[in-house]
C-alpha cells in the first residue's frame, strides 16, 4: 500500500507524496516497524495522540491523527481524519476488498477461539500464504487492525472474533465477510451480560450474518445448542458442516488416543479418512482439530498436509509441565529458600556471636549459630522479661 491508497481509504488529508511506501498499520508506538503508519486511537485510559512524536521518531511513515491534533512544528508526515477509529475501520474494509482471491475464515466461540485460529494457521501453511490475527486481537479495533495488515496476495486469512455483548459480532463479521465461519462451542460465559445461555448462542450466531453468498458454517454437533445454531445458519442460507464425536457429524473422530503430551486421532473429514497427531494434549484440541480440518477441506487446501502439520500444534501457554518438571521446580525453590535462610542465620550469628567470642568467628557453625540465637545481653533479657537489670 502507498500513501495515496491509504489517504483514499481513510478519507483524510495528507501532505505526503502519493508514492510514499506504507508497510503496514500499527496502534502501538513501542512495537512499530519501519515504514508502518501509526494510528492514534483514543482510549478510555490513554490517547494515542500523546505518542505521535515518538512513533514518527522511530521510523513511522506517517501518523493518522484527528483534525484537532496540534502537530510538532514543521511536521508534515500526518494524515488528518475526522475519527481515527473510523479511519481504521475504513482501512480494514479496503484491505478486505483488495483480497479478491483470499479464502477468509472467521473463528468465534465461548472457548477455544485463539487455539483454533493458531491451529488453522499451522494447518493451512503447507497450502499457501496465511495471514492471521495477532495475539487475541478480536475486538472492535483488533479485527480492523488485523484486516488492514493483510497482504493482497494472501491465500488464506484467518480472523478471530470475540464478544461479550449482543450486537458486537454483527459489526465485526460485516468487516471480515468470511467464506467460512467456525463456532467452536457455546458455554455459560459472559452470563453477566446475557439472560441465558440461549441468548449467548444467538449472539454467537451473529458471525453468520457476514458470510458471503454460498458461505459455510462449521458448527459443533456435540454442543447442546447445535440445533439452535443450525437454524440460524439455515436462515442465512449457509452450508452447514458439523464436527464432533456424534454419529452423523460431517467431520467426525473415529478413534482417539489421548496422551500426556499429544493425541493420536483417526477421523472422517467430509468423506475422507485421515490419521494424524496433535502436538498438544486434551480432548478439546481433538474436537477443534476436526473443525480446523473441515475448514481446510472447504478452503481447497491440501487435507493430508494440513493433518500432518497439526503435529506442530502446541498448548497456548507453552510446553506442558510434567511431574518431573514440577518436582524439579519444587526442589529448586526449596533449595533457594534454604540458602536464603542460611545466609540470614550466618549474618545474625556473625553479628551477635562474633562480637563476644574471643577473637571473633568468621563463619560460625551450626552449634555457634544456635548459641548466637539463644544469647542476648543481660539488659535485653531483663527488659524483655519486664524487669530492670543493671550489669555490675
Amino acid at each position: 500500500m502507498d500513501s495515496g491508497e491509504m489517504v483514499k481509504a481513510a478519507r483524510g488529508k495528507c501532505s505526503l507524496p502519493p508514492s510514499t511506501k506504507v508497510s503496514g498499520v500499527s496502534i502501538d508506538s513501542r512495537s512499530l516497524a519501519p515504514d508502518e503508519a501509526f494510528i492514534a486511537l483514543r482510549g478510555l485510559n490513554r490517547d494515542g495522540h500523546a505518542f505521535v512524536e515518538a512513533a514518527l521518531s522511530q521510523g513511522a511513515s506517517c501518523a493518522i491523527v484527528e483534525q484537532d491534533f496540534k502537530a510538532p512544528r514543521g511536521e508534515k508526515r500526518l494524515l488528518r481524519v475526522a475519527d481515527t477509529l473510523q479511519a481504521l475501520n475504513d482501512l480494514g474494509t479496503a484491505s478486505r476488498a483488495r483480497a479478491k482471491d483470499t479464502v477468509v475464515i472467521a473463528v468465534t466461540g465461548s472457548v477455544g477461539k485463539t487455539g483454533t485460529k493458531e491451529a488453522l494457521k499451522i494447518a493451512l501453511m503447507p497450502s499457501g500464504l496465511v495471514h492471521v490475527s495477532l495475539k487475541s486481537h478480536n475486538n472492535h479495533w483488533g479485527v480492523p487492525l488485523s484486516l488492514a495488515n493483510m497482504r493482497q496476495d494472501t491465500n488464506f486469512g484467518v480472523f478471530e472474533a470475540g464478544m461479550n455483548h449482543a450486537g458486537e459480532l454483527k459489526a465485526l463479521t460485516q468487516l471480515i465477510r468470511p467464506h467460512i465461519a467456525i463456532i467452536t462451542t457455546v458455554a455459560p460465559v459472559h452470563l453477566g451480560f446475557f439472560r441465558s445461555v440461549e441468548a449467548i448462542a444467538d449472539a454467537k450466531a451473529e458471525i453468520l450474518e457476514g458470510l458471503v453468498p454460498g458461505g459455510a458454517a462449521i458448527l459443533n454437533r456435540d454442543n447442546p445448542y447445535f440445533e439452535r445454531l443450525r437454524r440460524h445458519a439455515w436462515q442465512r442460507k449457509a452450508k452447514v458442516v458439523s464436527f464432533g464425536e456424534t454419529q452423523g457429524a460431517d467431520a467426525r473422530s473415529l478413534s482417539v488416543e489421548l496422551g500426556p503430551e499429544s493425541s493420536e486421532v483417526k477421523a472422517d473429514i467430509l468423506g475422507e479418512t485421515v490419521s494424524y497427531r496433535i502436538g498438544a494434549p486434551g480432548i478439546h484440541f481433538v474436537q477443534n482439530s476436526l473443525a480446523v480440518l473441515a475448514a481446510a477441506k472447504l478452503a481447497d487446501a491440501d487435507l493430508k498436509a494440513a493433518a500432518k502439520a497439526l503435529a506442530r500444534v502446541a498448548r497456548p501457554d507453552g510446553p506442558r509441565r510434567t511431574h518431573r518438571h514440577r518436582r524439579q521446580g519444587r526442589a529448586r525453590r526449596h533449595h533457594r529458600r534454604k540458602l536464603q535462610r542460611q545466609s540470614r542465620l550466618d549474618a545474625r550469628g556473625a553479628c551477635h556471636f562474633g562480637a563476644h567470642a574471643a577473637g571473633g568467628i568468621q563463619a560460625p557453625g551450626r552449634r555457634a549459630r544456635r548459641h548466637a540465637r539463644a544469647w542476648r545481653p543481660r539488659s535485653q533479657a531483663a527488659s524483655g522479661a519486664g524487669g530492670r537489670h543493671r550489669r555490675g
